[in-house]
């Protein structure tokens, strides 16, 4: 028998489930812990209306030494709503790290629960820069699915003290929305967004009635972008500190030596310093970013006032995803400073392959505050 049981975590994981993501950080210059406090299972709302959390666990101390997470949500695809899966937060604790036959039958139990026919496929991402997780997760070994590419996706990080020296363009005015312009910004996001693959769609509670894949949005946070009265842009400035956080857990040798200077310098530059170990990092997640035919102008003026707002309310950073193909990638990076690169695949077993003509066919969307 093995040493190993897999089975769905409940609300009385929830404590070992938050510690596993204290456990399990992102390695690089700068250490990450994705928390979940208080609460990993309130904070989920944003996996998707429906989430299952695998539980890998020693059968004998019941310790939980992996998670990984398959959620299904409604996404328009080629302008059609239909149920998406998506694949995320897989972790495993150091010691079992690439270990090959704890990844596959654990995969074998996302298959079992595939079965329930909710969706034919799912999206996933992985960091560019993880080579292992890219060289396994895509071996198609030991009943592994498949992983088929779908390109890259960007995560730009704009400092709250850019000074934007262009002047916001004549003909567009940006205002922050109210609770009385949720309609409006659905039947916008319906018409606009649906161009997108895999742009979620979002029901009439989630602006701003009871939102919980938006969960923590708030009117006064959504930025609504005008030529005279038709709605053309939207941005939402989505703090989601108080049940998700990302926490700093380490530096690499190098940065650790150099952050007292380069924090000296930060602050004689009145420029955003590098946080102390076990701090949460300041940012803000950019949500719903859309503009109607991708007019720079529209993009420009919204960006510009998103990046002023967070300074007002003593945000360090805004992160903005976008994938490689995005129009309008070339101008926000011209805001932006650290750059991260994540690895989008569709994801799906030998036997139930999707049209994969039909999926690339469109700019492939991805919220990333609910990544």
């Amino acid at each position: 028998m093995s040493q190993f049981e897999f089975n769905l975590a409940t609300q009385e994981d929830d404590a070992a489930l938050r510690e596993l993501l204290a456990a399990t950080p992102m390695h690089g210059d700068i250490e990450l812990a994705f928390a979940r406090e208080p609460s990993y299972f309130a904070a989920s709302a944003i996996d998707g209306p429906f989430t299952q959390v695998v539980a890998a666990r020693n059968r004998k101390s019941k310790r939980i030494i992996g998670i990984g997470t398959r959620s299904i949500s409604s996404c328009y695809v080629n302008g059609k709503v239909v149920n998406v899966g998506y694949l995320s937060s897989l972790r495993l604790v150091p010691e079992f790290r690439g270990k090959a036959a704890i990844l596959a039958r654990g995969y074998r139990f996302f298959r079992e629960l595939h079965q329930d026919n909710r969706t034919t496929f799912y999206i996933t991402s992985i960091a560019s820069d993880n080579a292992p997780a890219i060289s396994l997760l895509t071996s198609q070994r030991a009943g592994l699915p498949i992983y088929h590419p779908l390109g890259k996706y960007h995560t730009l990080t704009l400092s709250s003290t850019t000074r934007c020296r262009r002047r916001l363009h004549e003909g567009v005015t940006v205002r922050t929305s109210t609770p009385e312009d949720g309609q409006e910004i659905l039947n916008f996001l319906n018409r606009e967004g649906s161009k997108r693959q895999f742009f979620p769609s979002y029901k009439a509670c989630e602006f701003f009635e009871s939102p919980h894949q938006l969960l923590g949005l708030q009117p006064e946070s959504v930025l609504l972008a005008y030529r005279r009265d038709t709605l053309v842009g939207t941005l939402g400035i989505w703090d989601q500190r108080s049940f998700k956080q990302n926490t700093v857990s380490g530096y690499s040798s190098r940065l650790r030596m150099a952050r007292p200077f380069y924090n000296a310098v930060a602050a004689l530059r009145g420029r955003p310093k590098l946080p102390i170990v076990g701090e949460a990092l300041n940012l803000r997640y950019a949500a719903i970013p859309v503009v109607a035919g991708n007019d720079p102008k529209v993009a420009e003026n919204l960006i510009q006032t998103a990046i002023m707002r967070v300074r007002e309310q003593r945000g360090d950073f805004l992160a903005l995803g976008l994938h490689e193909s995005e129009e309008l990638l070339p101008l926000i990076r011209h805001y932006s400073g650290r750059e991260y690169v994540t690895l989008i695949y569709v994801v799906y077993w030998p036997g139930e392959d999707p049209d994969i003509e039909i999926l690339t066919d469109r700019v492939p969307y991805l919220e990333l505050g609910c990544l």
